[in-house]
């Protein structure tokens, strides 16, 4: 009872001074709402009541009234005579009953589920799962305002009804109603470029209006609207999108924040207009300020919300207009430490210098890696947080959106945990992270709380000493002892939880992610047994726990469309290695390539019965590079030989053409080494052996090639395999 009562003080901001009252239901007779009680008011009554029934076997009758008698849990009233007070959410005691009270849209709402929290005990977890968690607290006043005016988890539980999302004080894509309000609503959300000015609908007859003369003619047919940016200089191009803006804005009477917010990821123009101003991000704004400061003129009410995003990052000479909304995302920023983490020096710069620009100002963050089959690995980032968000609030943000788990539906790690505590500290950011991480696992997790707990500090601690990008396919913290030893904290969690069906389903869950993981670094993880000269698993090894990992599956009882996605990616999953007990070195082979997106550029063929990385022509391009993050583990604290198998392919003999080949440091932006060979050796029918000298390696550096661009004389340089073997050992 002693820690229950500790987490609680520490979960809302309720100080219980000795001198008040203490608080028990038992004092109260009824529960009343105004004689013309709105829908809101009426809702929150019956859920208290409800609660009440539930929770205490106590039965209550709500009655309309506008003068309550002593003994009354009032709905939507303050005290007689009590001036509205500037916070939204308001619990008073007075006149012995208990007062509560929202200023606005869904105050009300948050104030109600306060009072169910902090008085009676009563939390919602998740849509499913409700406790009563009883302490003795105080008749203390309650007066309350978040931090953050926007609060956005765009995962599945904040998005799963509107229910839960009010209990979760949250906004989400909910229609506005008489009982849970009105949320955040921006319309078009973001990208919006292609939908106000669609280069599918005018780029044929004006193409100037969105790349310079020299990109049109590079582009291919076919592209999508969100491929290409707008010409931020083109007065017809402005002309034409203030127009379909004030028809976006006509048709949606009543909204008051649109987003007009550049592409995703779409090429930029490069005119000599565009390209005079410093820099994307203030090309942006002097765009999205000229188009504010027309809007305003007919609707001086409405704001515009902008993106800042990918290339358009850096601070802008510009400062953002009064009706204009900033919304910095950092999509290739470092997400497993905290903004002030020396990781994050320029993460950090960069957040500083647009807060200083503006206080209106909404960060999106990322919460995980966004590879495709990042939702199905355990993974870290969540600790940083909790102190992320105190340091936005420092800095004076208005909102916080997060990308998260929307897109796995129903599956990821502890992700009902991680909805949970966010929407805490997105409420109130002063609260201690860790203490509601463990109230939630110790509320959720039955007789397996502490393994549970554990399980999570486990892949929070495996990201300590690497990065952690945005988007990343190689996952190298979930190291084999990382995985064995969450696999026997589940199996333990499994055996403490034998009685209880509904705990044992979520711990499955988590079970099948790092079966999952398994399956999914497989080669990785053998490359790590390879080098500590343990066995190696074998390609049936990998079938028989690809049949396993399909039959589990099934057994989740997920949705039929999760359950389809899931086996689509297990089905994709593939192993063939047939070098892993023959020598200790790491073969990366074509597939693990970084390939030039353009094949007419780069790509993968079959050539002389093998498959190969091919570039074709002369190009300064790196067209194909590797990027050793995945391995790691292993190759931490040790100098290592690069070989690689070349062929080049030329269509007319020339002297002096070399290959350069070499490996760039992204952390100090240097080539750390680079040879330059004459093509002759490589220039045969078979595959000829490339070595660069020893080399330490680290997860930020990269293996290039390109041939030399000037001769015109090369048809293809093909590349089979890389290999990386100890400088100071002996292959085995």
């Amino acid at each position: 009872m002693r820690t229950i009562l500790i987490l609680l003080v520490i979960i809302l901001p309720l100080c219980a001074p000795a001198q008040h009252k203490a608080f028990h239901i038992a004092s109260y007779s009824q529960i009343s709402v105004p004689a013309r009680p709105t829908e809101q008011e009426k809702y929150m009554a019956r859920l208290i009541k409800d609660k009440i029934q539930i929770h205490y076997q106590k039965t209550m009758k709500i009655y309309p009234q506008d003068n309550p008698p002593p003994k009354s849990i009032v709905i939507g009233r303050l005290p007689a005579g009590k001036a509205v007070p500037r916070d939204p959410i308001n619990i008073e005691f007075s006149e012995s009953s208990v007062f509560i009270h929202g200023k606005e849209n869904k105050d009300l709402l948050y104030a109600g589920y306060t009072f169910l929290e902090d008085f009676l005990g009563i939390y919602q977890f998740t849509p499913t799962v409700e406790k009563l968690i009883p302490a003795n607290v105080s008749e203390t006043d309650l007066h309350y305002s978040s931090p953050f005016i926007y609060r956005r988890d765009y995962s599945y539980g904040s998005n799963y009804s509107k229910e839960f999302n009010a209990v979760l004080r949250e906004d989400g894509d909910f229609a506005p109603d008489a009982v849970f309000g009105k949320p955040y609503t921006l319309v078009g959300f973001v990208h919006t470029f292609a939908q106000i000015l669609p280069a599918s609908k005018y780029f044929k007859q004006h193409p100037e209006w969105f790349l310079s003369s020299g990109q049109i003619k590079k582009m291919k047919p076919g592209f999508n609207d969100q491929e290409v940016q707008l010409c931020l200089s083109d007065p017809e191009a402005y002309r034409q999108f203030v127009k379909n803006l004030l028809a976006v804005i006509q048709k949606n009477s009543g909204e008051t924040v649109f987003s007009v917010s550049q592409n995703d990821g779409g090429v930029f123009c490069e005119c000599t207009a565009c390209t005079s101003k410093k820099n994307k991000s203030t090309q942006l704004l002097e765009f999205i300020n000229r188009i504010a400061q027309e809007i305003e003129i007919e609707y001086p009410d409405v704001f515009l919300e902008t993106l800042f995003y990918a290339d358009a990052i850096e601070p802008p000479t510009v400062r953002p207009r009064k009706n204009v909304i900033v919304r910095l995302a950092l999509i290739n920023s470092e997400i497993g430490h905290p903004i002030d983490d020396l990781r994050n020096v320029n993460k950090k710069r960069l957040i500083d210098s647009w807060a200083a620009l503006s206080r209106d100002f909404i960060y999106w963050d990322y919460a995980l890696n966004s590879h495709p089959a990042g939702f199905l690995m355990p993974q870290p980032g969540f600790r940083r947080i909790g102190k992320d968000l105190q340091y936005l609030k420092k800095a004076g943000m208005e909102g916080y959106f997060v990308q998260s788990y929307l897109y796995n539906d129903e599956l990821g790690f502890m992700t009902d945990m991680k909805t949970w505590v966010l929407s805490r500290l997105l409420w109130n950011p002063d609260q201690h992270q860790e203490m509601l991480i463990s109230f939630f696992i110790k509320n959720n997790y039955g007789a397996a709380y502490r393994e549970m707990d554990q399980l999570y500090n486990l892949i929070e601690n495996a990201v300590n000493n690497i990065n952690l990008p945005t988007y990343d396919a190689h996952f190298n913290y979930l190291t084999d002892r990382v995985l064995d030893a969450g696999k026997k904290l589940l199996a333990d969690a499994l055996q403490k939880t034998a009685a209880d069906p509904v705990v044992r389903r979520k711990i499955e869950r988590e079970q099948f992610l790092f079966n999952f993981a398994e399956l999914y670094l497989f080669k990785t993880l053998n490359v790590q047994k390879k080098f500590r000269d343990m066995k190696t698993d074998s390609a049936g090894d990998f079938t028989a726990k690809k049949l396993k990992l399909t039959a589990n599956l099934k057994n989740l009882n997920l949705t039929l469309e999760s359950e389809r996605k899931i086996l689509q990616l297990i089905t994709n999953l593939s192993f063939q290695d047939s070098s892993l007990n023959v020598q200790k070195s790491i073969i990366i082979q074509e597939d693990e390539f970084q390939i030039y997106g353009d094949p007419s550029i780069a790509g993968i063929k079959t050539d002389q019965g093998k498959k190969v990385a091919y570039l074709n022509g002369n190009n300064l391009l790196w067209g194909i590079t590797v990027w050793f993050s995945k391995y790691l583990p292993v190759l931490q604290e040790k100098e290592w030989i690069i070989t690689a198998k070349v062929r080049i392919k030329i269509k007319e003999k020339k002297d002096n053409i070399l290959l350069n080949v070499g490996v760039y440091s992204a952390d100090s932006q240097k080539n750390k080494t680079v040879k330059n060979l004459p093509i002759e050796k490589f220039v045969n029918n078979k595959y000829v052996t490339l070595s660069l000298p020893p080399i330490k390696i680290n997860e930020q550096d990269q293996l290039w090639f390109y041939v030399d661009g000037n001769c015109q004389c090369i048809d293809q340089l093909l590349i089979d395999y890389i290999e990386l073997t100890p400088a100071n050992e002996n292959p085995k």
